[in-house]
């Protein structure tokens, strides 16, 4: 779930989205992002260990980022959800 406040935390910076972006780096993991409301996913940069910088929106959005979730009507919202949700019973090979 990406926000302005989430892209401006600095424990997300230094700590969360490092590990994440090594690990689908490194092990394939698989990043799936949600955007909250309006945030600049195409210009900040996240430092993996490895010392590679990655844009959050260089992986695909579970929704399109130019019609965040506070854009969107109830509906639309869980549909989103339900998006997500299977996308993490595929991943997980849950059928």
């Amino acid at each position: 779930m990406v926000s302005p406040d989430f892209l401006a935390s600095d424990f997300v910076h230094c700590v969360e989205l490092p590990d994440l972006l090594q690990a689908a780096e490194n092990e394939h993991a698989t990043i799936m992002w949600v955007p909250i409301g309006y945030a600049l996913v195409n210009s900040t940069r996240i430092k993996c260990k490895n010392g590679k910088e990655i844009c959050i929106n260089d992986y695909q959005a579970v929704c399109d980022p130019k019609k965040p979730l506070q854009e969107m009507s109830v509906p639309e919202r869980a549909k989103t959800y339900i998006k997500l949700c299977e996308n993490i019973k595929y991943c997980f090979g849950i059928t």
